[in-house]
């Protein structure tokens, strides 16, 4: 079966419907924390820090229940158009 994050189109309109600790959107979206947090990083996703930027990361996540993008991009894809492993 394919990983939804592999297949997902990530929304970049809208308001967030709401916001989840990392861990728990994790769960909530089947993606992984390691992705999330890497995407947070890249700065891919809406997410912010708790505290003063050193805490733990926040995820907006559509009504939908899908994270928000910054920007259009495809999971699983990399910046250079090639398709991650």
């Amino acid at each position: 079966m394919p990983n939804a994050c592999n297949t997902y189109e990530m929304p970049t309109a809208g308001q967030p419907a709401r916001w989840l600790p990392l861990k728990v959107a994790a769960a909530d979206t089947g993606i992984s924390r390691r992705t999330l947090n890497r995407w947070a990083r890249q700065g891919l996703i809406v997410a912010d820090r708790l505290g003063s930027g050193h805490g733990e990361w926040l995820v907006a996540l559509n009504a939908l229940g899908y994270p928000i993008s910054i920007k259009p991009f495809r999971a699983g894809t990399s910046t250079s158009g090639e398709t991650s492993a």
